[in-house]
C-alpha cells in the first residue's frame, strides 16, 4: 500500500478517543516475563564488550566502520560528551584530545544547524566557534547594541578524568568568550550538571536495542561514549526527529524480530513434537510482523508525511518562528528608541502567535500518540501470543540449552541486521530523508538571510 493512502485506512482503524498510554514497556519483549520467558539477549556477544571498545564496536554497530568509510585506529578514544544548547541543542563525542569524533542534532533546529557542515575533526574550540558563528548567521544568538538579555549558551559535560574535564572546562570557556566577543554577541555561559554515569547508561540503551540494563552497567564510561559515538555517525544522515524516531521504532522491531525468529528455529531444530510447535510458532510470528507493519506505517504516515496534519503544522510553526528570529534581531540593531519600542510590540505578537501555533501541534502530537496505543496494544497481543506458546514448551531446560549452544549464530543473525538496517531503512525512506535534508538547509539559508536583513 503506498504510505501517502495509508493514511486514509488508519484514520479507518483507530479510535480517535482513546487516551494516550506509554508504550515503551509494552513493546520490549526481549525484558524478563514474569512467567518466566526466556527471551535473551545474546549474554556472550554483549559480555564481549567488557574487553574493549573494539567489542563495543561490534555490539553498536557491527560494519559500521566500512558503511561510513571510517578507519577507528586514526581516531582517539572516545572521552568526553559534551552539550551545547541555545535553542538549537547540539551533542558532541570527543576524544582525549578534545577532537570531535562526532557530533548529532537533538532537535530539529540542532539537526538543522549542522546540516551539510564539516564539523567531524575539528578541535573542540574550533567546532565551538564554528557552531557559534551559524547559530549567529540563522538568529539563534542575537547580535546588535540593543540586545533586551544576554545569550544564554548552556553547556553540559560527561568526563571521567577529573584533569581533562579541567581542561575541557577552560577550553570550551575561552571559545565561546572569544568568538562571541569577535561577533559582538553578549552572551552567558550557563554550566548545567554534568552528566552521570546512568545518563550515559541510559543513553546507549536508548541508542542500541541489543544492550541490557545489567550489560550496560558493566561497561567502561569510554566503551558507553562508543556506542553513543557509533550511533551519531550511524544517524548522522537523518535531519529531522520525526525520521529519528521511526528509524529507531523500525530497528528495534527488526532486531526484536531476528530474535524472535531465532527461538522458532531453535525449536525446530529439536525435532519430533517441536516441529509442530515451530509450526504454530511461525502462523503467529506473521502476525506478529503484520502487526509491527501496522504500527510502523502508523508513525510514519502520522509523524513523517509530507502531507500529514502533524508536518503541515510543524511547516507552520518553523514559519512562525523564522518571523520571530528575524524580528527580534531587527530589534537588537534598531538604535531609534520610538521604532524600537514599536518593534518590540510587534516581537510580543509574534511570539504569542509562535506559542499559540507550538500550542497547536502539542494538540496534534497528543492525538496522534494517543492513536497509537491502538496499535501498541494490538502488537502486544501477538506478543503475549508467542510468549504463551514458549513457557509452555515442554522440557523448557532443553529449549534453553539449545539456544545458548547456538549463541554464535545468534550474534552473526543480529550483527547481520544491525550491518544492513541503515542501508535498507535509507531505500525505503529515501525521498523523506532527502526532503527531509533539503528543507533543514533551505530554512538554514533562509533564516541567514532574513537575519541579515534585519541587521541592516
Amino acid at each position: 500500500m503506498n504510505k501517502k493512502k495509508y493514511v486514509e485506512e488508519i484514520n479507518k482503524e483507530i479510535d480517535k478517543n482513546k487516551n494516550y498510554q506509554s508504550i515503551s514497556s509494552k513493546l520490549n519483549f526481549k525484558e524478563e516475563n514474569k512467567k518466566g520467558v526466556f527471551y535473551m539477549k545474546n549474554k556472550k556477544l554483549i559480555a564481549g564488550l567488557c574487553g574493549g571498545c573494539a567489542a563495543a564496536v561490534v555490539v553498536a554497530g557491527v560494519g559500521i566502520g566500512v558503511v561510513y568509510g571510517l578507519d577507528s585506529k586514526k581516531e582517539g578514544t572516545p572521552t568526553s560528551l559534551v552539550k551545547m544548547s541555545v535553542n538549537p541543542e547540539l551533542t558532541m563525542v570527543l576524544d582525549e584530545n578534545n577532537t570531535v569524533l562526532s557530533i548529532s542534532g537533538d532537535n530539529d533546529e540542532g539537526k538543522m544547524i549542522i546540516a551539510d557542515e564539516e564539523i567531524v575533526g575539528k578541535d573542540v574550540d574550533e567546532a565551538i566557534e564554528y557552531i557559534i558563528k551559524l547559530e549567529n548567521e540563522t538568529g539563534y544568538l542575537v547580535s546588535g547594541e540593543f540586545v533586551s538579555e544576554p545569550n544564554k549558551i548552556t553547556i553540559q559535560i560527561s568526563v571521567n578524568d577529573e584533569n581533562i574535564k579541567n581542561t575541557l572546562t577552560n577550553v570550551i570557556n575561552e571559545a565561546i568568550t572569544t568568538t562571541c566577543d569577535k561577533l559582538h554577541i553578549e552572551e552567558t555561559i550557563s554550566w548545567a550538571k554534568d552528566f552521570t554515569r546512568q545518563n550515559l547508561v541510559d543513553l546507549a540503551l536508548k541508542v542500541d536495542p541489543t544492550l541490557t540494563e545489567e550489560d550496560a552497567a558493566k561497561l567502561t564510561n569510554e566503551q558507553l561514549l562508543d556506542i553513543i559515538k557509533l550511533y551519531q555517525i550511524e544517524t548522522a544522515s537523518i535531519y529531522t526527529c520525526e525520521i529519528e524516531e521511526l528509524y529507531n521504532q523500525v530497528k528495534g522491531y527488526e532486531i526484536q524480530f531476528a530474535e524472535t525468529e531465532f527461538v522458532k528455529d531453535a525449536v525446530s531444530s529439536l525435532g519430533g513434537l517441536y516441529d509442530l510447535i515451530a509450526n504454530t510458532l511461525q502462523s503467529s510470528i506473521i502476525t506478529l510482523q503484520n502487526k509491527i507493519d501496522s504500527i510502523n506505517n502508523f508513525r510514519y504516515a502520522t509523524f513523517v508525511d509530507p502531507t500529514s496534519d502533524y508536518q503541515v503544522q510543524m511547516d507552520e510553526l518553523k514559519a512562525k518562528k523564522e518571523e520571530v528570529i528575524a524580528v527580534r534581531n531587527e530589534v537588537a540593531n534598531t538604535e531609534e528608541s520610538a521604532l524600537r519600542d514599536q518593534k518590540l510590540l510587534i516581537l510580543d505578537a509574534k511570539i504569542a502567535a509562535y506559542e499559540s501555533c507550538y500550542q497547536a501541534l502539542e494538540s496534534i502530537k497528543a492525538s496522534c500518540l494517543a492513536n497509537l496505543d491502538s496499535y501498541a496494544a494490538s502488537l502486544q497481543s501477538a506478543i503475549d501470543s508467542i510468549n504463551d506458546i514458549i513457557v509452555s514448551l515442554p522440557t523448557k531446560d532443553e529449549v534453553e540449552a539449545t539456544l545458548q549452544s547456538k549463541a554464535s549464530e545468534l550474534d552473526a543473525k543480529l550483527n547481520e541486521v544491525k550491518t544492513s538496517f541503515f542501508n535498507e531503512f535509507e531505500k525505503e525512506y529515501k525521498d523523506d530523508i532527502v526532503e527531509a535534508k533539503n528543507k533543514a538547509i533551505e530554512y538554514k539559508e533562509s533564516l541567514k538571510q532574513k537575519v541579515s536583513e534585519a541587521r541592516m
